[in-house]
């Protein structure tokens, strides 16, 4: 039988949006490392644009040895957790036990920007800089 009898890409339950995000919030249940909160911001945030509150949807990275996450999108990198890849990236360690949540959560950024804008924080220039050096300091280290 050709496929098309049993693959109809016109089918409603193939394009419906709300039950494809329902699955995904289900399979978010089950990761241990996802968390989600509300933060109240009352302010206007760099965009221009003023923030009552704003849902934060942070992927965090297991424990050392597995591989490292990014917090905001949920892809996995090729480093590992405790390597000496994590300098490439910019990592916070969570640790304010929202949703009951016992053990820290270790998020890792492509850089102090991207976290400043995913959790609506503003660093000093000064972290940014030593972090900045230390990425520079990383990258030359996998060139050698």
């Amino acid at each position: 039988m050709p496929y098309e009898e049993y693959y109809n890409p016109t089918d409603d339950a193939v394009f419906d949006d709300s039950k494809k995000d329902k699955s995904v919030e289900k399979l978010r249940e089950f990761d241990r490392y996802y968390q989600k909160h509300v933060k109240v911001i009352n302010d206007t945030w760099t965009d221009g644009k003023f923030y009552k509150k704003v849902n934060i949807q942070s992927y965090g990275s297991g424990q050392v040895g597995t591989r490292i996450r990014n917090a905001v999108t949920g892809q996995y990198y090729s480093y590992l957790v405790g390597s000496v890849n994590e300098d490439l990236l910019f990592k916070v360690i969570d640790a304010v036990g929202r949703n009951e949540r016992k053990d820290p959560l270790f998020l890792f950024y492509d850089s102090p920007e991207q976290y400043e804008n995913h959790q609506f924080v503003h660093l000093e220039q000064p972290l940014k800089e030593a972090w900045y050096n230390k990425n520079l300091a990383a990258r030359a280290k996998q060139t050698n």
